[in-house]
């Protein structure tokens, strides 16, 4: 399968959010006090995995993940709380 430069740009930038979310997801799986909330988070972050893994299959590229989303959103939930932060 031949993928355009700009196409494989685009699943590149799809590759790496998916990438972030998983690290993100478990960071803030991580600060959340309801186990079950925690569980959802850890749920999410093995989907965001999975459709890393397609990605990956189709630019045939590893990445890393980016640690922005997986340190700051966490820190703001720890301090402002679920409710505060997350809707």
């Amino acid at each position: 399968m031949s993928i355009s430069k700009n196409d494989r740009k685009t699943l590149l930038k799809s590759q790496q959010g998916e990438l972030d979310a998983v690290l993100m997801y478990n960071a803030l799986a991580d600060v959340v006090r309801d186990a079950e909330d925690a569980e959802t988070f850890r749920v999410l972050a093995a989907e965001e995995g999975r459709h890393a893994a397609v990605f990956r299959g189709l630019t045939q590229q590893i990445l890393t993940p980016g640690k922005t989303k997986a340190v700051l959103l966490p820190c703001f939930t720890g301090s402002l709380g679920r409710n505060g932060c997350i809707r």
